[in-house]
């Protein structure tokens, strides 16, 4: 992210920088678009990089803190610029304004940089998240926030990771290994990497309908009733999608659709 947050940071200062040199309204307004455009820039990648660094139970305070401090810079900038235009004119004040951000961006990189090496992309979670019809409508910080929140667990032949009619209160995926799905002690179907289950237990607040035993050692990712609640029913798209891949088994009588185009239906 840093080579778009300092790039954004440069074409704002220049900006800035420029309007106060603009000599036709045409070239003014063009100037105000590059402006427009390298301030959006910075915002969505600044963001982006904290959301990817700050734990989740910190980042609303963080968001807060933010807004507070660009608040107070309008304010101060508002204020120390109008005292500079007498005495220095309107030229040479955007310019020293459009020169602090770009300058403040250069002399932290080595900083941004090791945040930014720190942010380490869930490439794993993502790739299976995304197969998933539930999770696929998700914006893609969304999904990076709901990628971050997966626990791995590791399980051996034998191991029930769900059992019937059982409280439910986490959805997994699994990563490796191949796991069988029985109700009453019959065995229905195979699941693999990529499959998931769990979710009709957390979508409709009903004991687990079949349990999910492992066939062979693998792993699983598992996300906290309340994390996968709140993600699937923020977005109509992904509520939707839920609901109609619990109603599928729930009509089939046993989980067996992974969220994707898959021949088991």
């Amino acid at each position: 992210m840093v080579p778009a947050l300092v790039g954004a940071a440069l074409l704002l200062g220049a900006t800035v920088t420029g309007i106060g040199f603009a000599n036709t309204p045409a070239q003014a307004v063009a100037i105000v678009i590059g402006a427009g455009v390298g301030l959006a820039l910075l915002d969505v990648t600044g963001r982006t990089l904290l959301q990817r660094v700050v734990d989740d139970t910190v980042l609303t305070r963080m968001f807060g803190a933010i807004e507070a401090l660009w608040m107070a810079g309008v304010g101060i900038g508002a204020a120390v610029g109008a005292a500079m235009i007498g005495p220095l004119g309107l030229e040479t004040t955007l310019a020293f304004f459009g020169a602090v951000l770009p300058v403040f961006a250069v002399l932290t990189i080595r900083g941004l940089r090791r945040v930014d090496r720190a942010a380490i992309m869930p490439e794993r979670q993502l790739s299976l998240l995304g197969r998933m019809a539930m999770f696929a409508p998700l914006p893609r910080i969304d999904l990076e926030r709901v990628a971050r929140q997966l626990d791995l667990i590791e399980v051996h032949a034998g191991d029930a990771v769900v059992q019937q009619g059982e409280v439910g209160d986490r959805f997994y995926v699994i990563d490796r290994g191949t796991f069988d799905v029985s109700v009453d002690g019959r065995k229905l179907v195979e699941l693999q990497e990529g499959d998931h289950f769990g979710e009709i237990a957390l979508l409709e607040d009903v004991p687990r309908t079949a349990t999910v035993r492992a066939h062979t050692d693998g792993a699983v990712w598992a996300l906290d009733q309340e994390e996968f609640l709140a993600t699937i029913t923020g977005l109509p798209q992904a509520a939707t999608a839920a609901h109609a891949v619990s109603a599928e088994r729930r009509r089939a009588g046993v989980a067996t659709h992974d969220g994707r185009q898959d021949p088991k239906g």
